[in-house]
């Protein structure tokens, strides 16, 4: 139920037919950094899609290489993307990314947001379904904007997260506040 794909290790096809990876019920797929997944294929039918309807997942860690011609991403099936200090792997998807309100993930806790305020995910030349994620996680306190048609460059269109901001926990922002009180009522002394 759990397949990972480890640093300098590599899970690929390049048969010229269809090629399927399935993740079933509870199965998990990473792709460490240093890892690739290859699921291209010069049909350009190359597959990652679920296998059951609950509790699949597929984390890509910063670092690691993603590709598939196509992603099949259902309603039980969770995205995570784990950024290391300087983004996230972008998740190239060479043919169709089938949106169905499945569950995004996106774990912020290693990133520096001096890298910048927009993180790529997915790099597609088409998007079906209903074409967006039927939820969007940010952690630990993070927030920011999905762009479903973000301009990658030259009219190359992703998915990305925009305007990426930390927000502040509130036991930080109270003592903010107290602290602002506290030097208000010094003053006035």
């Amino acid at each position: 139920s759990e397949f990972t794909i480890g640093n300098g290790q590599t899970f690929s096809t390049t048969g010229p037919n269809q090629y399927v990876f399935r993740i079933g019920n509870g199965g998990d797929l990473t792709i460490a950094e240093g890892g690739t997944f290859d699921f291209s294929t010069s049909a350009g039918l190359g597959i990652l899609a679920e296998a059951g309807t609950t509790g699949q997942r597929l984390t890509i860690e910063g670092g690691a290489t993603a590709r598939a011609d196509r992603y099949f991403n259902e309603t039980g099936f969770t995205t995570e993307f784990v950024a290391n200090a300087s983004g996230v792997t972008t998740f190239e998807i060479t043919n169709l990314l089938f949106l169905r309100t499945g569950p995004l993930e996106l774990d912020l806790t290693n990133y520096d947001i001096s890298n910048g305020d927009t993180l790529v995910l997915f790099d597609y030349a088409a998007i079906g379904g209903p074409g967006a994620f039927g939820s969007v996680t940010f952690s630990p306190l993070w927030s920011g904007t999905i762009d479903y048609a973000y301009d990658i460059g030259g009219g190359d269109l992703g998915i990305a997260v925009t305007n990426l901001s930390v927000v502040p926990e509130p036991s930080s922002t109270a003592l903010l506040g107290l602290g602002g009180l506290a030097l208000l009522l010094r003053r006035r002394r």
